[in-house]
């Protein structure tokens, strides 16, 4: 995946640059604590050009793990660029120490908008001399 513009069918690699990690939160009183955890499912990529991408992971920057292939420069687009969105699915839990409860509490979803220019490069074959 080449850095800054991307390439007219190449593949152009998503990752997530924090990685994939659990997140937890702990309140507590006296004798109670409750703890709340967040674990990431699936990141849903729209890449801006009409396509979603949904991974199972956060991607790598040094592996084509999670793959988009652009077919159309950006150059038609308001700045030049594809309006892109990463929107990652969280599941949240919550467990009692101390007391009864607990349980699940759904997804969460956390979006962040980031822009993708798509640059088409042309080759030219001369035959041999």
């Amino acid at each position: 995946s080449p850095g800054g513009e991307q390439l007219v069918n190449l593949p152009t690699w998503l990752w997530l640059g924090r990685g994939w990690s659990t997140e937890t939160s702990t309140a507590a009183v006296p004798g109670v604590s409750v703890t709340v955890t967040a674990t990431p499912e699936t990141v849903r990529w729209n890449m801006g050009d009409g396509t979603i991408v949904s991974c199972a992971g956060a991607g790598s920057p040094s592996a084509a793990v999670c793959t988009h292939t652009y077919r159309r420069s950006s150059a038609t687009q308001p700045g030049a660029a594809y309006p892109a969105l990463a929107t990652v699915v969280w599941r949240a839990r919550w467990a009692v120490t101390g007391a009864s409860g607990g349980g699940d509490l759904g997804t969460i979803e956390r979006t962040t908008a980031f822009d993708v220019r798509v640059a088409e490069r042309q080759t030219v074959n001369h035959p041999p001399h």
